[in-house]
């Protein structure tokens, strides 16, 4: 067996490893951060720990690649009313889409195929108010959206 080279292997731990905060395409930070070692993959992708500050919640966004993690402190609740504790190994679906919230925040070990693509709609005005009541009024802002009228289209007539 050839002897491991330092270069060829990276070691941090989750109590005093170097995380960086993540930062959006557009420059956005949510105060969330990744620990991650392989640095040949863009930050927040392939495998890294992700760090939830207390009462974060992530955009809402569709995966380009299966996502899979394990929550390690704390809990998470998805958009969907899922509320996820520590101990939970979850899977994702590439093409899936979620947002997740954390009221005390979390500790998450991930491992993602790809970086995130275009967000998905707005939930629907009975998931957003379900969603506000567990976050705090996250989705205010939906909920303010008047709705939108159905087209309508004319009725048909019988011809004589």
């Amino acid at each position: 067996m050839k002897k491991m080279s330092p270069a060829d292997r990276k070691i941090a731990n989750l109590r005093d490893g170097q995380f960086r905060p993540f930062v959006y395409p557009d420059g956005t930070a949510l105060g969330d951060e990744v620990l991650q070692l392989d640095e040949d993959r863009a930050l927040g992708e392939g495998f890294h720990v992700y760090r939830m500050p207390a009462g974060m919640t992530t955009r809402a966004h569709r995966h380009n690649g299966h996502e899979q993690f394990l929550i390690l402190e704390g809990e998470l609740h998805e958009s969907d009313g899922t509320i996820l504790r520590a101990g939970d190994l979850v899977f994702y679906r590439g093409g899936s889409e979620h947002s997740s919230f954390t009221p005390d925040g979390c500790l998450l070990a991930v491992h993602i195929a790809g970086p995130e693509i275009a967000p998905m709609k707005a939930p629907s005005r009975r998931l957003a108010r379900r969603f506000s009541k567990m976050t705090g009024a996250v989705w205010l802002s939906i909920l303010r959206e008047p709705r939108r009228a159905a087209a309508r289209r004319p009725a048909s007539r019988p011809t004589s």
